[in-house]
């Protein structure tokens, strides 16, 4: 590759007198390779200024001396023949130096155009391309906001149903209550009877000691006693049934109020995790719900423990109940031994 000359008056000369020595076109492109760089803004006007001279010399007739012989047509003619030429080659440099530059021009404007249309097309992209990035994040955010309403609503319902379950246990247990309230009092009604039972037991056996002629009718006493008291047997063998079916029931409800707390339990850390992640706002509700599932977890506690209460009575019960079924036996079969 060449050396990039200095482009001036005398080096675009010298390049253009290269060029037209090797036979070739001095067009513009060819003087900028030989000068080896340079703008065309700056050797144009070289190369115009040097056409001019070169057009100005081919129209000047030719010097010829006074003195010489009469061979000057000849010597004229291959002046005018040399001019033409000159002129031609003149004209088709002029002409393809004009029809480079113009190409250039256009090719050079349409570069610029081109590149300012890229550029600008860039920018336009990446222009549409934040629009949409920014459209994505506030659709995200909607969304985000949709889900954090769904979620408020949905730990609304919770707490709803939570309080729902609340009272449908606080009926269970006066119901309960009720229950016990009732096999407490049978139970006495039993021992009652039971005792009852004893003193007419009691009575038919002096009876019969003391009026032998009673004898049949304190029999027929006893009889009826023993009778009564195989009642009370199985009155007590139903109220045991039902201490049981009720102990069943209580275990029943307490698994029932266990899973029960369980599922709210879960729920409520799931509430939390998904408390933690909403905004300022729902800590408020977090809170709510939190002291109201803690508030269950404690009345669960006390309802445990008012069931095994209720499971511990009911079994008092039973020995009670058990031990009066003794002692009615034992009573009925000393009187038989006698």
């Amino acid at each position: 590759m060449p050396q990039t000359a200095k482009v001036t008056r005398e080096n675009v000369r010298a390049a253009y007198e290269a060029i037209i020595a090797r036979g070739e076109k001095p067009t513009r492109m060819a003087i900028r390779a030989e000068l080896g760089g340079g703008s065309y803004s700056t050797i144009n006007p070289f190369v115009r200024e040097l056409l001019d001279e070169l057009e100005g010399a081919a129209k000047q007739p030719p010097a010829f001396d006074s003195d010489s012989p009469m061979e000057m047509p000849e010597i004229l003619a291959q002046s005018i023949n040399s001019a033409r030429l000159a002129l031609d080659a003149i004209g088709q440099g002029i002409i393809s130096a004009i029809n480079t530059a113009v190409t250039d021009e256009r090719r050079r404007g349409r570069l610029e155009l081109d590149a300012e249309r890229d550029l600008n097309q860039s920018r336009l992209d990446e222009v549409q391309a934040r629009r949409r990035d920014a459209e994505d994040e506030v659709a995200q955010f909607a969304d985000e906001i949709g889900r954090l309403e769904a979620a408020r609503d949905d730990l609304s319902e919770r707490l709803s149903v939570v309080s729902a379950e609340k009272e449908r246990l606080a009926q269970d247990l006066s119901l309960e209550r009720d229950r016990h309230r009732s096999a407490r009092n049978e139970a006495e009604r039993l021992t009652a009877e039971m005792n009852a039972l004893k003193q007419t037991v009691l009575l038919a056996d002096d009876r019969a000691k003391t009026a032998e002629v009673g004898r049949d009718q304190a029999e027929k006493t006893r009889m009826a006693a023993e009778k009564r008291a195989e009642e009370a047997e199985r009155k007590h063998q139903e109220a045991d049934v039902e201490r049981r079916r009720i102990a069943q029931e209580a275990r029943n409800d307490r698994e029932k109020m266990e899973n029960t707390i369980l599922l709210l339990t879960k729920e409520r850390d799931e509430a939390r995790e998904a408390l933690i992640e909403e905004k300022a706002g729902t800590k408020a509700i977090k809170a709510e719900l939190t002291a109201r599932i803690d508030a269950l977890v404690a009345e669960r506690g006390e309802l445990s423990a008012r069931l095994e209460s209720s499971i511990a009575e009911a079994g008092q019960l039973s020995e009670r109940l058990a031990a009066v079924s003794r002692n009615g036996v034992q009573k009925r079969g000393g009187k038989n031994i006698r």
